[in-house]
């Protein structure tokens, strides 16, 4: 008798499913991925960075590149990590990136996340690889009345210029941004020596001058040292 009322709670526990799948069960707390989008995208030299949101039920990511005019992606990352650095890629050309966030019940794009995607996010975003500015030099620096004028060669790639100054050498605490040359810096003080150097701007990047130059207001052309 024993046996068979054993034998009996044995089989009603194997069909209860409840006996076997409590509400605690992981199965029902999965959700799927939340809305989420791109924070940065930065071009580099021959390379380019991006980074995005945490998507809330997302165990995992998948990185999709497109070369602009193509119309098939190439998954380039799948992980955990939040961020990617993705080289080689092309100078001149443009890469479209789009991420998928996966989860226990599905999958997310950030595409897919459209107006939904947390501001101020970008649902997918761009990078257009460019060689990062070359070397040059500043060619001199002319003392005048109140004013020095810098000049400096041309540096390949750049889009714009800054001009830092400072009072020692070496150590700069002023800067002018979208500088040309030649520059005239006119907030100098006659008889002050001032020490500058300058910056090249690209799209993937900066170049320092090779050199540091110094002049005084209202004195002589100091040439390139």
């Amino acid at each position: 008798m024993k046996f068979i009322l054993w034998m009996s709670l044995l089989l009603v526990t194997a069909c209860n499913p409840f006996s076997q799948h409590p509400s605690t069960d992981d199965t029902f707390l999965r959700t799927a991925p939340g809305a989420f989008g791109f924070t940065h995208a930065i071009t580099l030299d021959g390379a380019g960075y991006v980074q995005w949101t945490e998507s809330s039920g997302a165990i995992s990511y998948e990185l999709y590149r497109t070369e602009r005019g193509q119309t098939s992606a190439t998954l380039v990352y799948a992980g955990t990590d939040y961020w990617f650095y993705d080289s080689p890629l092309e100078n001149g050309k443009t890469y479209d990136f789009v991420v998928m966030g996966i989860g226990s019940t599905g999958s997310i794009s950030s595409s897919d996340s459209g107006s939904n995607s947390p501001e101020p996010y970008s649902s997918t975003v761009a990078i257009s690889p460019n060689p990062a500015p070359g070397t040059f030099v500043v060619l001199s620096a002319t003392g005048g009345d109140s004013r020095i004028t810098l000049t400096w060669s041309a540096s390949q790639y750049a889009t714009s210029y800054v001009v830092y100054r400072g009072t020692t050498s070496g150590e700069y605490t002023e800067q002018f941004l979208d500088a040309t040359s030649p520059y005239a810096d006119t907030s100098a003080v006659n008889d002050n020596t001032y020490y500058y150097t300058v910056v090249a701007v690209g799209g993937s990047g900066t170049q320092v001058a090779d050199n540091e130059i110094s002049a005084t207001a209202g004195a002589r052309t100091v040439l390139s040292q």
